[in-house]
């Protein structure tokens, strides 16, 4: 049995690509960060980068069909932000960040162990949660204080819209076309 790991999830809504990506502007500041400690970018795209290539013919298509210039859409990102910071109640955020880590700080796998499961757990969460679309990926082994973790940034879209873009922002429409319900 001391072979045997746990799982663990933390899931959010704020990350930092800048810590993320282990940019040493910010993570020269960061005393739990090993600055010689293993790291690795799996899939690194800057949020901006993400909705246009997510969102960006949804975005021509709606605007190509509006007649009024006001209601057309410049920035979907800019434009998502903005309402979820006006009720983070009642719109999506942005985007998510998950991160799992196999095992804990005092019994885990080698790195190269944790990296490679962790690697084929992000490709079974992609074919498994297609509207969970990643846009970044980062397998950090270079904090002494914690266990080798993955941390996976994503953005819940829904596909099936009668209304607005084609393909929007939305937690719970993400959720239901991928099969999960909630009650009430």
């Amino acid at each position: 049995m001391d072979n045997a790991y746990t799982i663990s999830a933390h899931f959010g809504k704020k990350m930092s690509r800048d810590h993320n990506i282990r940019n040493r502007n910010i993570t020269n500041s960061e005393d739990h960060i090993d600055p010689d400690g293993y790291f690795k970018i799996i899939e690194d795209r800057p949020i901006k980068q993400a909705y246009y290539k997510i969102f960006g013919q949804a975005v021509l298509d709606y605007n190509a069909k509006q007649t009024r210039s006001d209601r057309q859409i410049i920035d979907y990102h800019t434009k998502v932000l903005s309402a979820y910071k006006r009720d983070p109640n009642r719109n999506p955020a942005t985007s998510h960040e998950a991160i799992f880590t196999i095992g804990n700080v005092n019994h885990h796998p080698t790195i190269a162990e944790s990296e490679k499961i962790l690697t084929d757990f992000l490709d079974q969460f992609k074919k498994n949660n297609p509207n969970a679309v990643v846009f970044g990926a980062y397998f950090h082994a270079d904090e002494p204080g914690s266990a080798p973790h993955l941390h996976v940034d994503f953005i819940l879209v829904k596909r099936q819209n009668k209304r607005g873009l084609t393909i929007q922002v939305g937690q719970e429409g993400a959720l239901k076309e991928m099969g999960y319900y909630t009650s009430g």
